[in-house]
């Protein structure tokens, strides 16, 4: 009975294939309209800072002093400044929303980067937001204890972050045929109940 009811399935499947092929081809040109038509590309500047004790530079900072001053990267402090200095469009909470920086454990250093539709504009913002960064460092703790130095220098991305063609429509063809499948699977059963019924 298993064996009838498999082979009753998989011929009605054989004798849809024109319909999971079309939502195949649905999703491919879905997926390659959004990701290279509708999607805006963003690129991401990053850097790594290193963050030192010297008075003891044999021991790593505590997270919490890397997330003090990781939370001070983020703040109005710096970020107000830069947005002046490179001319920047947006407000604070924009250009908070494409700043990312943690702390890399069990290191004394931390990553930073940011986002914008631009990559020379991400480029000139990462390094204005360090340099105010070591500024606003030494007004509120001084020069000593902590020292900051770049480790990897801000680069300036060739290719936008958030877009990758393959695994996007890739995606979405796999919906498509998901879709299709269960739409095929349904239209199946009630054919089957129907035959059932009469």
């Amino acid at each position: 009975m298993k064996d009838a009811t498999f082979y009753k399935l998989s011929h009605y499947f054989i004798k849809k294939w024109l319909v999971i092929l079309v939502a195949a081809l649905i999703g491919l040109a879905v997926g390659g309209v959004y990701t290279f038509f509708v999607q805006r590309p963003q690129y991401k500047s990053s850097a790594v800072i290193l963050l030192t004790d010297s008075n003891h530079p044999e021991k790593n900072q505590s997270s919490a002093t890397l997330n003090t001053y990781a939370n001070l990267f983020t703040s109005r402090r710096v970020l107000d400044p830069v947005i002046d200095k490179v001319h920047y469009e947006g407000s604070y909470q924009k250009l908070l929303s494409r700043t990312v920086v943690k702390n890399i454990k069990n290191t004394d250093m931390i990553t930073a980067s940011i986002s914008d539709g631009d990559a020379k504009m991400s480029t000139m913002l990462l390094q204005a937001a360090i340099k105010e960064f070591m500024v606003q460092k030494e007004l509120l703790y001084g020069k000593k204890p902590t020292q900051i130095k770049v480790v990897d220098a801000v680069n300036t991305p060739s290719e936008p972050s958030n877009i990758e063609p393959a695994k996007q429509i890739g995606f979405t063809v796999l919906v498509a045929i998901g879709l299709s499948v269960i739409g095929v699977l349904i239209a199946y059963d009630v054919q089957m109940s129907r035959r059932a019924t009469n």
